[in-house]
């Protein structure tokens, strides 16, 4: 997290953000992501199944054929 904090502050701000009278407080901010709350949810859950998903086809799958199918190997 650092280093990606790190590169952030390297970056130059778009003109539109540049621009911008009004910068919301913590605060606001706090209260924008509470009263979405719903889909931020939903976007961490999205997250947690695509690691699921990804790791249960390439680590689990291959190792459950292994050692509980028996299956070999094959090589083509």
């Amino acid at each position: 997290m650092p280093f990606l904090f790190y590169i952030r502050t390297s970056l130059e701000e778009t003109k539109e953000f540049l621009e911008k009278k009004y910068r919301p407080t913590t605060r606001e901010v706090f209260r924008t992501l509470g009263a979405n709350i719903g889909i931020v949810f939903l976007g961490m859950m999205m997250v947690v199944m695509t690691t699921v998903s990804f790791y249960t086809i390439t680590v689990y799958t291959p190792t459950f054929g292994k050692a509980v199918l028996k299956l070999r190997r094959r090589i083509a």
